[in-house]
């Protein structure tokens, strides 16, 4: 984790590495892997989401440096599909947090769906040949509001493949950027990239 600032005219930028962030490397293939795909700063805490876990990070004595780290939630490992960004809600009252499809949602987080998960088809379901997600079942990619204390956590809305970013309009409504299966490019239910408006119990499939 680096901090860098940015120069006044004329000066250089300064870049400081910051200890103590939460690295938690995964296998992934032939390497190993860690850190975190969302940052926001927010209610005196920078909140982080990485591939294990949702935390808040304080300086807790004024000195300019990070120096409490809190697991609020464990989360699992979604390798490039995991949690994802963080933004403040409409209200400036909590917080959001969009994750993809290979993170399951957090235990302990209420819906405002109803828990009806089921293979809603006509005919059997067919497992991807090539064995990519085989075994993932709804909810599928979520987004979260999360209270700033990080204790209540209730997801509104479902269904995504790998959304990474989410984004409020002018008037507070929630939109996030999906990805397509490109493995599924020509085939009769392949459905492509898209934008989502989110809205409150919201279930993409």
């Amino acid at each position: 984790m680096f901090r860098v600032t940015l120069p006044a005219a004329g000066a250089g930028i300064k870049v400081e590495s910051l200890p103590g962030f939460p690295y938690e490397p995964v296998d992934w293939g032939r390497r190993k892997v860690g850190g975190a795909y969302g940052f926001l700063y927010a209610f005196d805490s920078l909140y982080m989401a990485n591939m294990r876990g949702f935390y808040p990070i304080r300086d807790t004595d004024g000195d300019d440096q990070f120096d409490e780290f809190t697991l609020l939630k464990k989360l699992d490992m979604g390798y490039e599909h995991s949690a994802h960004s963080i933004i403040p809600t409409a209200d400036g009252k909590g917080l959001y947090l969009v994750s993809g499809n290979f993170t399951r949602v957090a235990k302990g987080t209420t819906s405002a769906q109803p828990p009806v998960w089921q293979e809603d088809t006509l005919h059997p379901v067919i497992p991807d040949p090539s064995g990519h997600a085989v075994g993932l079942k709804p909810p599928g990619g979520w987004i979260c509001r999360i209270s700033p204390d990080g204790q209540d956590w209730k997801m509104i809305a479902s269904g995504f493949r790998n959304s990474v970013d989410i984004g409020l309009n002018r008037e507070g409504e929630l939109f996030t950027y999906d990805s397509d299966m490109e493995f599924d490019v020509g085939v009769p239910w392949y459905r492509p990239a898209r934008i989502n408006h989110v809205t409150s119990g919201a279930e993409f499939g």
